[in-house]
């Protein structure tokens, strides 16, 4: 599998375009510096989306960027090649050898961030007659670099670093839940989606390798307090996940009657251990931070 392969996403085909979906999403995790951002790109049939939410751990703080826009359509093939020129400048490029650079520029924001990928990528595709759908994600990422907003500035210096890219047919409506969390040797992702050709996962990165656990996982948390501590099981896990922040965004397209984007996209900084039951052993779980998401909504 070609790791960052594209998917056309505008077809001249009304059939099926509405479907065809391509995301990357990234985010770090600076212990030291007390930060932690996310960014991501969203491109769909009728327009592309790029967010970024930025908390200071430290204090109370947090600032996000929310904008609808139109990626460069020349993209360089086989590479992460994602760009955007205006009152959002946006840079987001790799070549194709685990490197990777992203900057943004706003009125209020600068980000220069090198990145460099040395972990174990996990691939996967779905759905091969019907929903044909793909994957990457790769943990243990190193980043280095500077964010200023607002007049604070970061340095940014932590492996603790995840990148998604995924890509293909998914069902206009959609709702899920996912996990995607690393300390310095371990790393776990579980996603439970529902609705017709429902993609589920989990695996985790422990000993040097990816295993499989049993995708049937119950994610057990109060919609209507997403700060409140969640617990997370399996006959493989028994997690326990602390929110430290959460963001809500909520995703109307056109804003008053909203038949291309009606969702509600959910989320969260957390904290996260327990134990995990592998090949006989148990596996204590401590010290794990990351990503935490409740999506819902038709896009």
């Amino acid at each position: 599998m070609q790791l960052e392969e594209k998917w056309l996403v505008r077809t001249p085909r009304a059939e099926g375009a509405l479907r065809q979906k391509e995301w990357w999403f990234s985010d770090l995790h600076d212990p030291r510096a007390g930060v932690y951002m996310s960014w991501s790109f969203a491109r769909a049939f009728a327009v592309d989306k790029f967010r970024l939410w930025l908390c200071d751990l430290a204090g109370d703080d947090s600032w996000s960027v929310d904008r609808n826009l139109y990626l460069d359509r020349a993209q360089t093939p086989g590479v992460l090649d994602l760009r955007h020129r205006g009152a959002v400048d946006l840079e987001y490029r790799g070549d194709g050898d685990g490197r990777a650079a992203f900057r943004a520029r706003t009125p209020e924001l600068r980000v220069d961030l090198e990145i460099c990928r040395e972990g174990l990528p996990f691939t996967r595709r779905d759905n091969y007659f019907r929903c044909s759908y793909a994957l990457l994600h790769r943990f243990f990422n190193r980043v280095r670099g500077e964010v200023e907003v607002s007049g604070r500035r970061f340095v940014v210096d932590t492996a603790r670093s995840y990148y998604d890219h995924c890509f293909g047919v998914v069902p206009r409506r959609a709702s899920w839940q996912w996990l995607a969390v690393q300390n310095d040797d371990i790393a776990l992702a579980s996603l439970v989606n529902h609705g017709a050709y429902a993609q589920r996962y989990t695996q985790v990165f422990w000993r040097g390798a990816w295993h499989r656990l049993d995708p049937d996982v119950d994610f057990d948390y109060d919609r209507g307090d997403l700060a409140a501590p969640w617990r997370v099981r399996s006959r493989e896990l028994d997690l326990v996940v602390r929110p430290r922040r959460v963001h809500r965004d909520r995703v109307t397209i056109p804003p008053l009657v909203p038949f291309l984007v009606d969702l509600q996209h959910n989320e969260l900084f957390v904290e996260v251990e327990g134990e995990l039951r592998l090949g006989g052993a148990s596996v204590p779980l401590q010290g794990l931070t990351g990503v935490a998401e409740e999506h819902d909504g038709r896009w």
